[in-house]
């Protein structure tokens, strides 16, 4: 295992850098509540935070923030969205833009800086601004053999359905019925579409093919390096999260368990992202060391990022 093999992981209560060679971590950042999504563009990491008072983790009085580092994972500032944002979860940069689920209001935040628009995926508008199919993840394809590809998952609070639409035009290709409470999406080297069936404590394709057994509720996904991680929870329920164990579970090319790294009473681990071209994510490479910070980004957060 290459000794440079590095990974965020974001939790009911933290986010970590972890040492994936050692198991060692250290704290990036803590007191923002629940943080459930990590994404970089060139210059920046973001990092979505629900921002609960102290020792107060309910949706109900939540403050959906954008957490913005820089190169050397320092905070910069946090960004309040300009619309609503409840729920938030997976997060991902592509193409100038970051998509937010928000699963409360079964849509995506999409934006950058200060400019920031609504996509409901449903063409129903009855499922809109409710917690209809409780979106919940978000991954881009820009090697399906069909032409760019846009995945979502849908964990409905039980049977999940992945759907498959067109990128970047945003169109509904297909539904897929796969998992339970699932989380996350990404493709396999034998180009089969895969998930965390997190009820059922395991890897899974959409066509119900069972890659791995991981136990507990896995949730958070990162492949590279010719190895894939997962993050792993006790089994809990929303309320009770922030009061689990967490580990980080690593798993050879062939979904052998190599190693597993105990986080402590971490609460849900919530996202992994490795750092390097981790394909579970978006592929780019994390910022550079000692790249400076955009103005777009300070500006905005310094705007916006009241209590």
């Amino acid at each position: 295992m290459s000794e440079s093999l590095r990974a965020l992981v974001a939790t009911s209560r933290s986010l970590f850098e972890v040492d994936v060679a050692s198991g060692d971590r250290r704290v990036i950042d803590e007191g923002h509540g629940l943080y459930p999504g990590i994404t970089w563009d060139e210059r920046h990491y973001f990092v979505a935070a629900r921002w609960y008072p102290p020792f107060t983790p309910t949706s109900r009085i939540e403050r959906p923030r954008l957490l913005i580092f820089d190169a050397e994972l320092k905070l910069l500032d946090r960004m309040e969205f300009p619309l609503i944002a409840g729920g938030l979860h997976q997060i991902i940069y592509r193409d100038g833009l970051i998509y937010c689920s928000c699963s409360r209001e079964d849509r995506y935040v999409v934006g950058y800086g200060r400019s920031w628009e609504a996509w409901y995926p449903s063409p129903d508008p009855q499922h809109h601004d409710r917690d209809t199919h409780h979106f919940n993840s978000i991954w881009i394809d820009g090697a399906a053999p069909e032409g760019e590809r846009l995945f979502i998952l849908g964990h409905n609070n039980g049977p999940s359905d992945v759907w498959e639409l067109t990128y970047p035009r945003r169109e509904v290709v297909r539904k897929f019925r796969a998992g339970r409470a699932a989380h996350n999406v990404w493709r396999e080297d034998d180009g089969s579409v895969a998930l965390c069936n997190s009820r059922g404590g395991q890897i899974e394709t959409v066509d119900g093919r069972v890659l791995c057994e991981t136990g507990g509720f896995p949730r958070g996904v990162a492949v590279g390096g010719g190895y894939k991680l997962v993050g792993i929870s006790s089994v809990a329920n929303r309320s009770n999260r922030w009061l689990t164990s967490g580990a980080l579970q690593v798993y050879d090319a062939d979904w052998r368990l190599v190693k597993r790294i105990e986080l402590g009473r971490c609460g849900q681990v919530n996202e992994v992202r490795l750092l390097t071209e981790d394909s579970a994510h978006h592929g780019m490479a994390p910022p550079a060391a000692g790249v400076r910070p955009s103005d777009v980004w300070t500006s905005a957060a310094a705007s916006s990022s009241g209590a």
